[in-house]
């Protein structure tokens, strides 16, 4: 913007940039200090970022990573004839607690037998709830889920579930697992062991319980 000066004799003087004018009639202004607002908001967000990734990496970290699964030196078998036990009805269970000190077991998580792989489950990887590379209780059962009184389960066994990226398995012995679930006692034919001998009632054996509960349901009822 440009702006006239006239002087007291009626001469013009030569054009000045307002701002100039402005500058002397204020030398004590200074110009208005820049800011880094954007600057500050992008570091802002990047440290917030970052603190979510880590809690989000140790929350992972903390749980306990387990594998699922037996062998032929674990076998599930049939404790009438120490066969090879199969079955979509069948449910396996893994029980436990954290630490090695007695106590009460709870259920932890449950899968079926390997369709393809009599006596065998798993693998499944699981992110359990108990603190990894740490030593924890464990036992596993397995039942007829169908409604049937078949059941069984093995021996009450420790192992350390996995405290980074790998799964330890309930079988490994060694390495960072430590398991000490043992060798099965019953020797299958082909090879192996049964570690795990779930009882089938036979057809028989249920109706007779039957008659015997219904006798005595009857009993009560006349006295």
């Amino acid at each position: 913007m440009f702006v006239k000066v006239r002087l007291s004799a009626g001469l013009e003087t030569s054009q000045f940039n307002s701002s100039i004018l402005e500058s002397h009639q204020n030398p004590n202004q200074t110009e208005p200090k820049k800011t880094n607002t954007p600057k500050n908001t992008n570091n802002m967000k990047k440290i917030l970022l970052t603190l979510t990734l880590t809690a989000a990496c140790t929350g992972a970290f903390a749980q306990g990573k387990i594998n699922v699964l037996n062998d032929s030196l674990h076998y599930v078998i049939n404790a009438a004839d120490n066969s090879l036990l199969s079955g979509a009805n069948y449910v396996v269970e893994l029980w436990g607690h954290a630490g090695t000190a007695p106590g009460s077991m709870a259920l932890l998580t449950t899968i079926g037998l390997n369709p393809a792989l009599p006596g065998i489950f798993g693998p499944f990887n699981w992110n359990s709830s108990l603190p990894g590379a740490q030593a924890s209780t464990f036992q596993v059962r397995v039942r007829d889920g169908s409604g049937g009184f078949a059941s069984g389960q093995s021996d009450v066994f420790t192992m350390q579930p996995g405290g980074s990226i790998a799964y330890n398995s309930l079988i490994n012995p060694g390495g960072t697992t430590m398991s000490t679930w043992a060798i099965g006692g019953a020797p299958v034919a082909g090879g192996g062991f049964g570690s795990i001998a779930v009882v089938i009632p036979e057809p028989t054996s249920m109706v007779l319980a039957g008659l015997g509960a219904a006798s005595l349901l009857l009993f009560r009822r006349r006295q």
